[in-house]
């Protein structure tokens, strides 16, 4: 199922807009439901629609481990989970100065994890992030909340700690959890970069998560 919603190509619904295959729509809804079955209807009912913006992350940003702890403590918070510490690694990508990588997911179809749940022991979240990561503002804060959202499911018995950092339920608990416009606009994102004395540039694109936009 996973690589069918990743791979399904797109229906054109009555208003215009592209839909998930008829297939994966149930699928969705499927899960929905099933989440707001464990978990109750409360944070898709009343959860704030958490927007990428100063008014819902007033926190100064320095760049570091401790300006990474205060995101991820924030959205915590908006999550309901208050009370877990956090713990907080980046990763240089200079091998001589990177050390050991602790948690890391293996990439799959080509995607790697740029912020990752790299455990949850003693109500200490453990998170491990690219420092390459950093550099990208929209995405940062959307794998941050899809770590969050991870953790939630590993909280509640959702998922076992070891299951799989890729699963396409962690992308829909977001959107239970109010993260949906954070996970949406990073859902798919391209970067354009200019070859060194030429005209040309390439387009590349850039995926979080396991749902393809249309799912999200």
């Amino acid at each position: 199922m996973v690589q069918t919603l990743a791979m399904a190509a797109p229906e054109q619904g009555d208003d215009g807009l592209l839909l998930p295959p008829l297939e994966d729509r149930r699928w969705l809804l499927e899960q929905l439901r099933a989440l707001v079955a464990a978990r109750g209807a409360g944070p898709l009912a009343t959860a704030l629609l958490v927007e990428p913006s100063p008014r819902y992350f007033p926190d100064r940003w320095g760049g570091g481990e401790a300006s990474m702890r205060r995101l991820l403590l924030r959205l915590c918070a908006y999550a309901g989970l208050s009370g877990l510490r956090i713990a907080v690694a980046i990763y240089d990508a200079e091998p001589t100065r990177r050390g050991e990588v602790l948690g890391k997911p293996m990439a799959r179809g080509g995607q790697e994890l740029q912020v990752w749940l790299a455990g949850l022991v003693g109500g200490e979240l453990r998170v491990g992030v690219e420092a390459s990561a950093m550099m990208d503002p929209v995405t940062l804060v959307a794998s941050a909340a899809r770590v969050v959202a991870h953790a939630y499911r590993v909280v509640h018995n959702l998922m076992p700690l070891t299951g799989d950092a890729h699963d396409p339920k962690i992308d829909l608990t977001t959107v239970y959890l109010g993260f949906g416009l954070l996970s949406a606009d990073a859902a798919l994102r391209f970067t354009t970069r200019s070859s060194t004395g030429a005209v040309q540039t390439r387009r590349t694109p850039l995926r979080l998560g396991t749902l393809p936009p249309q799912a999200l």
